[in-house]
């Protein structure tokens, strides 16, 4: 995953990468678990956070 970062990124850019990678393996982990809910759902709990 980093060695796809272009040659100038900032190391907080390389540490936001690595989270976000780290955060959609764990998600996915999760789907293949049957963890997920779904899209109808995450729709309504969006919703909610919207003002």
């Amino acid at each position: 995953m980093i060695d796809s970062l272009l040659n100038d990124v900032s190391m907080d850019e390389i540490i936001y990468a690595l989270y976000v990678y780290v955060k959609f393996s764990h998600g996915e982990q999760e789907i293949r678990e049957g963890k997920g809910i779904v899209q109808a759902h995450a729709k309504k709990k969006f919703e909610k956070w919207q003002y």
